[in-house]
C-alpha cells in the first residue's frame, strides 16, 4: 500500500507539473507578443533617443558658435561705442578751438577795424545828414560804438 500511495502522490505530482507546464505555455503564448511588441518599442526608442543626443549635441554646437558670434559682436559694440566718444571728443575739441580761432581772428580783424576807421574818422569830417543810424554800421554790418561816439562828437558843415 505505501508503494501504491506514493505512485498516487508521484501521478498527482506529476499531473500538477503538467498543468503548471500548460498554464506557462499558455501564458508564454499571450505574453510572447507583447514582448515582441515592447522590444519593437524600446528599439524605436533608442533609435529616438539617438537622433535626440545628436540634435542636443549639434543645438550645443551651434550655440556655442552663436554665444561666439554674440560675444564678438558686443565686443564690436564696445569698440565702436569707444570709437564714436573718441571722434566726438575730438569733435568738441575742434569745434573748441575753431572757435576760440574764430574769435580771436574776429578780435583780430575788428581791432584793425577800428583803427582804420578812427583813423579814416580823423582824416575826414563826414556830413550828417541822415539820422538813420545805418551810417552807424561798420563794414561786417556790427556797430561800433566808437564810431557812434566819434560821429557825434563832429559838428555837422555850416553849423559853425
Amino acid at each position: 500500500q505505501s508503494a501504491q500511495r506514493s505512485r498516487v502522490r508521484k501521478l498527482q505530482y506529476i499531473s500538477e507539473l503538467e498543468r503548471s507546464v500548460n498554464a506557462l505555455q499558455t501564458e508564454v503564448s499571450t505574453l510572447s507578443p507583447q514582448v515582441t511588441f515592447l522590444d519593437h518599442q524600446r528599439v524605436l526608442l533608442n533609435v529616438d533617443n539617438s537622433a535626440l543626443k545628436q540634435r542636443i549635441a549639434a543645438l550645443a554646437q551651434d550655440k556655442l558658435f552663436k554665444d561666439a558670434h554674440c560675444e564678438a559682436l558686443k565686443k564690436e559694440v564696445s569698440r565702436l561705442r569707444q570709437l564714436y566718444h573718441e571722434q566726438q571728443q575730438l569733435l568738441q575739441k575742434e569745434i573748441h578751438a575753431s572757435s576760440t580761432g574764430a574769435y580771436d581772428l574776429q578780435q583780430h580783424q575788428f581791432g584793425k577795424l577800428e583803427q582804420g576807421s578812427s583813423s579814416q574818422m580823423m582824416d575826414q569830417k563826414p556830413e550828417i545828414s541822415d539820422p538813420s543810424p545805418s551810417h552807424l554800421k561798420t563794414t561786417s554790418g556790427i556797430p561800433d560804438h566808437r564810431e557812434n561816439n566819434a560821429s557825434h562828437s563832429h559838428t555837422a558843415p555850416g553849423s559853425q
